[in-house]
């Protein structure tokens, strides 16, 4: 090999095999091309920082990053208007998705989502006992997760909360609560929309020995 000789310019070469390794990588944890495409875009190189005038990146805004969504719903329909009305948001990102929770434990775990949202499942307590799952270590325990339905009452509210939820709303708000709601619920607020009612109160039950006659 000759040897370099001052004044001479070496060109390097973009590490061509470590990008295809990522992006070969990409494609088998993401079936869905609407994930695929937003992955794509979240391994985006950064712009460059170097402040050199003559680089391609000088003056250019450095983008935020965006919040990891991974979306978990049984109907398809569903999944398809909900992931319209998130892409209205630029820092919302939808990076993965599933219809059946079970299923969707080794996928949250593969992605890393920031947030998750759950659909509705047959009941409040399957929906629990898949909010459980999904905070299993090999599931996705730093993520924060939100029920898409409603809590009827603070009982329930409470009950999503130990279970490790971080809150709920109904797909029936408008388009600009629903991303109201998940940028609280990305930022680390507890949320629960509407309101739900107080839970009712079982009256105390009269002491036998009280009702005796005298």
């Amino acid at each position: 090999m000759p040897a370099l000789t001052r004044g001479a310019t070496r060109t390097l070469r973009p590490p061509a095999r470590r990008a295809a390794h990522a992006m070969d990588a990409l494609h088998t944890e993401i079936d869905n091309p609407l994930d695929l495409l937003a992955g794509h875009h979240l391994l985006a190189e950064p712009a460059c920082t170097c402040g050199l005038p003559q680089c391609p990146s000088a003056g250019a805004t450095p983008q935020a990053v965006a919040t990891r969504i991974f979306l978990i719903e049984r109907h398809p329909v569903v999944s398809a208007g909900l992931r319209s009305v998130l892409a209205a948001a630029p820092d919302l990102a939808v990076v993965g998705s599933a219809t059946d929770p079970g299923h969707a434990v080794a996928a949250v775990h593969r992605v890393r989502p920031d947030l998750v949202l759950l659909g509705r499942g047959p009941g409040l307590d399957a929906d629990l006992a898949a909010v459980a799952a999904l905070r299993r270590p090999d599931g996705a325990p730093d993520a924060r997760i939100l029920l898409l339905r409603r809590a009827g009452t603070t009982t329930e509210a409470s009950r999503i909360l130990m279970a490790g939820g971080s809150g709920c709303f109904p797909l029936d708000l408008p388009p600009d609560r629903i991303i109201d709601a998940v940028h609280l619920a990305a930022a680390g607020a507890t949320l629960f929309l509407p309101a739900p009612h107080p839970s009712a109160r079982t009256p105390c039950r009269p002491n036998a020995r009280s009702t005796r006659p005298a």
